[in-house]
Formats: structure tokens, sequence, C-alpha cells
């Protein structure tokens, strides 16, 4: 779909035809569903939780299909600390990051070691346990508001993250100027200007499927297993 037009009369071709006698929607309800919708199938692409039963970085239509959406960060260390025998590294927190894709570590050693999620309630047992603590190969990260914590057994020196940004709203409309919206005071995700879906054209049907499923399901739970089965086909 190349322009909101476009995006509002398909959503209202397959939303007429899969209920006939399902009530009409304006432009803010259907970009509440658009929106909705592109969230999901996100979600749904970067988890492996899909048609494709693979992950962002495993299958050339998703990472089409999201690349927009994607930014990389390299972060220098803000403190250090340490507990038990191991380094704490802090570094700032990425302020946009949705979910993370790819995460590398600097640290003088002759591998790559992977970084491991984990948690402050997760840390002391791992710390202990000798099979789980940080080597050369391997580190513990930590998520706060305040920062990104790298717990390593060597010095690391620079933090590389590859991630996801949410994705903006679709605004099929501008909230504040359009007559029928202009005194309600509506947004979506805190925007009213018009936008536009950025992410690739190859997912703009499956977004627009997912938002008549929504639609549907809001109004008539029982015509939408059929819509469903039938939009399966479409990834």
């Amino acid at each position: 779909m190349n322009n909101s037009k476009e995006w509002i009369e398909s959503f209202n071709l397959h939303y007429n035809n899969s209920d006939k006698s399902a009530p009409e929607l304006n432009a803010y309800e259907i970009s509440l569903f658009l929106t909705q919708a592109q969230d999901e199938v996100v979600k749904e692409l970067y988890s492996g939780k899909n048609i494709f039963h693979e992950a962002f970085d495993n299958n050339e239509h998703i990472r089409t299909a999201l690349e927009y959406l994607v930014r990389t960060e390299s972060l220098n260390p803000l403190e250090l600390s340490r507990i038990r025998n191991f380094t704490v590294t802090k570094f700032k927190p990425t302020e946009y990051m949705w979910y993370p894709v790819y995460e590398e570590v600097g640290m003088d050693t002759s591998t790559i070691p992977i970084v491991i999620p984990t948690t402050w309630d997760e840390l002391n047992v791992n710390l202990i346990n000798p099979f789980k603590q940080p080597n050369c190969r391997k580190v513990l990260r930590i998520s706060k508001q305040d920062g990104v914590y790298i717990i390593s057994s060597i010095e690391v020196t620079t933090y590389e993250v590859t991630y996801l940004i949410e994705p903006d709203p679709i605004i099929l409309v501008d909230l504040k100027t359009d007559p029928l919206f202009a005194d309600m005071g509506l947004s979506i995700k805190g925007k009213t200007e018009e936008t536009q879906c950025k992410l690739g054209s190859n997912i703009h049907l499956n977004i627009l499927n997912r938002a008549v499923e929504l639609a549907l399901r809001d109004y008539n739970p029982s015509n939408l297993e059929a819509h469903v089965q039938l939009n399966q086909r479409n990834f």
C-alpha cells in the first residue's frame, strides 16, 4: 500500500467482504486496528512465532520486512565495579530499543564471547555455578532503567547492540487537522500526524489482514476463525 487511501479502501474491502453486517469504521478506528496489527506482526516475526517458525536473523523475508526498524549502537563504559570475583561494566541504556537482535562485547581475548541475558535474581546463582559463570567465552548481561550491566571475567571495553525500534503508528489522516477529529484530542502512541507504514511492503498485506481480524474479533467473533484460516496463505 502506497498511501492512506489505499490502506482505507483495502481495509474496507476485506472487512466488508468478511461480514456484510459489520459497522462502518472511520479512519481513526482503522488506524488503531492497523497499528495494533503492525505491532503484533512485528513481534511474531521477531520471535519466530510465525508461519515460518523462524526468527528475525534466519529468514530473508523477515529481514526485508523489518529492515527499517534495525538500529546498531556502539557504547563505551560508564563505570566499573566488582561482584564476587567478576567485573561489572555499566553502559548507558539504549533509549529506543524495543527488542535486541544481536549483542557483542569487546574484551582482551581471542574469542568473541556470547552475551547471555540474565536477571538480578539469577545472577548470584550463576556466579557460584562453575558451569554458568562468566569466562572468556561468555558474559552475562543485565538491563535496568539506568543502564546495561555486563558481568565478565575480563574487563569489557565496548558493548555493541543491534536492535529493533518500536514501529511508528499507522495513522491514515492528520488527527489535528481533519474536520472529523480536529477537536477530539485524539492520538495514537502520542502522535497525531498522518503516518504511513514504514515496514517492508512484503508484509503490508499481513498487517492489513491482521487488522481486519482484530476488527472482526471486536465486532463478531464467530466470523473470525474462517477469516484467519483464509489469510494464513498470505505469508
